[in-house]
């Protein structure tokens, strides 16, 4: 990169080494979350579960905990309920937070957002 010493290029290399295994390492994660919910939920919640994440636009850091977390948004037409609680920004900018949808009597997948 330009400015940058051969000593910093060097750090900057072994930064991004080391954030690149810890980002597959949260992948490996989230996927092993997300089949725990696939096999843990009708074929129907889970179609609820992706479209809510897909409306997430950037999901991670996927987990399983025993109470949601946030305001719970009912959905009319398709009768589940998403518990959201934005930590920053205002309706129409920027903003992320967190998200929470039932996959049990006693477990929720709870995933981090942006967007």
């Amino acid at each position: 990169m330009e400015g940058m010493t051969a000593e910093q290029l060097k750090d900057y290399d072994a930064a991004m080494v080391e954030w690149q295994k810890e980002k597959n390492e949260q992948h490996k994660h989230d996927l092993h979350t997300l089949n725990h919910c696939k096999n843990g939920v009708s074929d129907a919640d889970f179609k609820h579960i992706e479209f809510e994440l897909k409306e997430s636009e950037h999901p991670d850091n996927f987990r399983i905990v025993k109470e949601p977390v946030g305001d719970p948004q009912f959905d009319e037409k398709y009768h589940y309920t998403v518990w959201i609680e934005q930590t920053s920004g205002h309706p129409g900018d920027n903003h992320l937070g967190t998200c929470c949808m039932k996959i049990s009597d006693d477990e929720y997948l709870m995933w981090d957002y942006w967007m």
